[in-house]
């Protein structure tokens, strides 16, 4: 199963780049729901993957004018801290950071994400 979750997560990420991002959506929840039912994962390698998929997630939501939810995904993300290495996850945090800065912004949300922004700098 873990193969077929990583083969949904490309296809979302192929359908994003297509600009597909309806389909990009899809095809990360349905990457997400095998990642988290997976027993033959890896508990370390799935939260890693699982983060990769909400981050590809958050920035789809924004392509669709979902800021709100964008801007959860993204503060789940940082509350997991899922990441295996220090240097995955401090690029995930400045991602997701970024990502919210940009969804706070899209919500009038001004201050908040100044202080998201101050955080990557």
């Amino acid at each position: 199963m873990a193969k077929v979750a990583l083969a949904l997560k490309e296809a979302g990420s192929a359908a994003f780049l297509r600009k597909d991002f309806a389909a990009s959506l899809q095809h990360f929840d349905s990457a997400l729901d095998k990642l988290q039912t997976d027993p033959d994962f890896d508990e370390l390698a799935q939260r890693e993957s699982v983060a990769a998929v909400r981050l590809n997630r958050s920035l789809t939501l924004l392509k669709l004018g979902r800021p709100s939810e964008a801007e959860a995904e993204c503060t789940l993300i940082l509350s997991l801290r899922a990441c295996t290495t220090a240097k995955a996850s401090g690029e995930r945090t400045i991602k997701a950071l970024y990502r919210r800065a940009l969804a706070r912004k899209e919500r009038g949300r001004l201050t908040g994400a100044e202080e998201d922004l101050l955080l990557v700098l």
